[in-house]
């Protein structure tokens, strides 16, 4: 019986030896802080969404949030705000294969509303005559344009690319052609008794039944044939 009991003995330590070296140790390891997720909210429509965190040694970068966005850069920022890319952004970080729980900032997007509100298919400019537009065309092309015609003067509104302008806020530039033009700008310019370009300002883009209606207000106006300087308001609506 002894030596029954010695073999079963050895018998055991010989499969826990065996087991003991089949099982591998599980690969741990410390997940990094979670990050800190901040943005620029509020932002109004049509602004730029600029997410940031802070850089960490090593580390990968994964955001997601509303509207399908995804990016894997640090910093990312997304160049014309909608109402759907209103809300919560998140991030994890990745260092030597271990993820950290998730960081998240919320996003607000602001309707802008013009500060006037002239009457539509008029503008006001400074030493020149009130104007009353008979026409407003929206056209695409190279850029799209949107074109009002007067008896004693026109306005045009040139955007980046030929697409369809969304709801927002542009902001002027006045180092014109069209093709400097980054998304969130526009071009303006008006011909009276010489051809003008606006300097400076804002231009408030809206959209009803297919009609896109653009409005500015006290914007500077200069041309390069003169230095006279004016200006100007104005509220247009594509037919």
């Amino acid at each position: 019986m002894k030596i029954k009991i010695l073999i079963v003995t050895i018998s055991m330590a010989f499969c826990t030896i065996l087991i003991t070296n089949c099982i591998k140790p599980e690969n741990k390891c410390t997940p990094p802080s979670t990050p800190i997720a901040e943005s620029n909210s509020p932002v109004t429509l049509g602004r730029s969404i600029n997410l940031t965190t802070p850089y960490v040694n090593g580390a990968t970068y994964h955001w997601t949030g509303p509207d399908g966005f995804t990016s894997d850069e640090q910093n990312p920022t997304i160049t014309r705000s909608s109402l759907l890319m209103a809300g919560s952004y998140h991030i994890t970080i990745n260092v030597d294969d271990c993820e950290s729980n998730v960081g998240r900032t919320n996003v607000i997007i602001n309707t802008p509303t013009p500060p006037c509100d002239p009457p539509n298919n008029t503008a006001y400019y400074e030493g020149f005559p009130d104007l009353s537009f008979y026409s407003v065309s929206g056209m695409p092309g190279d850029n799209y344009e949107i074109t009002a015609n007067s008896t004693n003067g026109d306005l045009t509104i040139e955007f980046a690319d030929n697409s369809k302008p969304a709801d927002g806020v542009y902001s002027i530039c006045s180092d014109c052609p069209t093709g400097f033009l980054t998304q969130n700008e526009v071009c303006v310019s008006t011909v009276t008794s010489y051809y003008f370009v606006a300097e400076s300002g804002d231009v408030y883009i809206t959209s009803s039944g297919g009609k896109i209606t653009a409005s500015f207000c006290d914007v500077s106006f200069a041309s390069g044939s003169t230095s006279f300087k004016f200006t100007g308001s104005a509220k247009i609506t594509t037919e």
